[in-house]
């Protein structure tokens, strides 16, 4: 309880680990692990992460090919990943294939201490890779708010101040409100 206070606490704020698919069937998806959480990674459906539920597993056997040619190195249940604390992630090794953090064999369990400053990369067997990384969070009030100048339909070189609106400058901000006459 103590790791989770003192993430809670510290400077950099709270955030969530990111896998990041870089390589194999798992390239290009992504998966949140919240504070707290421990997930275990592999090709068995009962994994928080099952490898033969990515999009691109489920294209392979849709058409007609054998997802064990490209999970062989997968153990059922390969890895567990723990977020301590946003200084603090535990890597487990659960397989017998091995797990690779950073390019080195992970014997048992690791802990990664510095993922607020960089990613990692950890390898499932010889193939399926992803980049850790961390990720802060952000409250919504906390996004800066700018004013985009919009031009009126039909008027193609004029400006039109009327119809400014806010957006957001992250992604997943929120759209500006509008008042009881439909005005933003």
């Amino acid at each position: 309880m103590a790791d989770t206070k003192k993430a809670q606490d510290d400077p950099s704020g709270p955030g969530n680990v990111k896998l990041i698919g870089i390589a194999g069937l798992i390239k290009g998806e992504q998966f949140s692990i919240t504070l707290g959480q421990s997930v275990v990674v592999g090709r068995s459906r009962d994994c928080d992460i099952c490898m033969r539920d990515v999009p691109a597993a489920k294209a392979v056997v849709e058409k007609g090919g054998n997802l064990e040619d490209h999970f062989n190195t997968v153990s059922r249940k390969h890895v567990q990943i723990t977020y301590l604390a946003p200084n603090k992630v535990e890597v487990k090794d659960l397989s017998s294939n091995g797990t690779f953090l950073d390019g080195k064999r992970i014997e048992g369990s690791t802990i990664i201490e510095d993922l607020v400053l960089h990613p990692h990369e950890l390898k499932l067997g010889t193939i399926e890779t992803v980049c850790i990384d961390w990720w802060k969070l952000v409250k919504r009030s906390e996004i800066p708010m700018v004013k985009v100048k919009s031009k009126a339909k039909g008027d193609e070189g004029a400006e039109d101040e009327g119809k400014k609106k806010e957006t957001g400058k992250a992604k997943g901000a929120a759209p500006a409100k509008k008042d009881d006459k439909g005005k933003k």
